[in-house]
């Protein structure tokens, strides 16, 4: 795909990996309230709201993924006529490899969309449970649609891959739903020592989910690089690489401020104010990450010459 079609694609891409990401930050999210001791009120994400944003979230990645189907037809005929492309929706759905992952993760879609109407309505861990495992499903097909599952179906690459989407998201869906949503009602309704619990639950998984990113990210992309470093600076695919890496350690440093310098400290008005504000420029920059990944996942690897 090139030009325009690569464009929307890269954006269509961008928006579902962004409403995913989120998907999960709001589950997280509401653990992590629930573990708050002494909180009077959830005055964020009660299961009613709960409910409303994996709702809309999960419609979002169900309307992405119907969409993405002209697109993968584009890919496979190489042209860019909306008719001729839309005619080969059906067979594609029903006999190509593609067609029946996306079958699947359509399933895991309408599987969270119907676990998050019950949530909407009461609150059941069971229901969360069944989310959990339907978000583990749809990146684990999003891990088998991608570069990773060249080799084939259940390899190490494609494991690693699922590890690495899963990671990424609850680093980052923890991030941008604490920084952006959470935390400044919380900051308006809580006691300074109920934000400093919930900063600490975030900080806490934060720190285990960036490991599990970069080690499944090192073996991704010097795989992806065939050892050649080099392509690095050759390939477009390396230099979007480096433009991630880059926002990537920057949004590593705020975080790792913000656990070190603020988290460690005293609870003071003066360290939840800097965590907060660390805490939502690391989520704007982690933000920009995702539109830089979807860039990546429609960019061709450096081929080994």
């Amino acid at each position: 795909m090139t030009g325009s079609i690569l464009l929307f694609s890269v954006l269509l891409t961008a928006i579902s990996d962004c409403a995913y990401v989120l998907a999960v930050g709001v589950m997280l999210a509401s653990y992590w309230l629930d573990r708050v001791e002494m909180l009077p009120a959830r005055p964020v994400f009660s299961a009613a709201y709960t409910g409303k944003w994996l709702i809309a979230l999960g419609s979002l990645i169900g309307l992405a993924q119907i969409i993405r189907l002209w697109f993968l037809a584009a890919s496979m005929s190489g042209v860019a006529l909306f008719r001729q492309n839309l005619a080969l929706v059906p067979s594609i759905v029903a006999s190509t490899h593609q067609g029946l992952l996306w079958k699947v993760q359509m399933g895991a879609v309408l599987a969270f969309l119907a676990s998050s109407g019950v949530i909407a309505r009461r609150k059941s861990r069971a229901m969360h449970f069944i989310g959990v495992v339907c978000l583990c499903v749809i990146a684990f097909v999003k891990a088998a649609s991608g570069h990773a599952a060249d080799n084939g179906d259940f390899t190490r690459q494609e494991m690693l891959q699922w590890v690495h989407i899963l990671s990424t998201a609850a680093w980052a869906g923890g991030v941008i739903v604490s920084g952006l949503i959470v935390l400044p009602v919380l900051v308006r309704s809580a006691a300074g020592e109920m934000v400093w619990q919930y900063l600490q639950a975030v900080s806490k998984i934060a720190t285990y989910a960036v490991v599990a990113v970069f080690v499944s990210g090192i073996y991704t992309a010097d795989r992806e690089l065939n050892g050649m470093f080099a392509g690095l600076f050759t390939s477009t695919w390396g230099r979007i690489l480096i433009g991630k890496v880059v926002i990537v350690l920057f949004a590593l440093v705020l975080g790792a401020a913000n656990r070190f310098l603020c988290l460690r400290g005293d609870v003071s008005t003066h360290n939840i104010t800097l965590s907060g504000r660390l805490l939502r420029v690391e989520a704007i920059a982690i933000l920009v990450v995702l539109c830089l990944s979807g860039w990546l996942g429609n960019t061709a690897p450096a081929m080994e010459m």
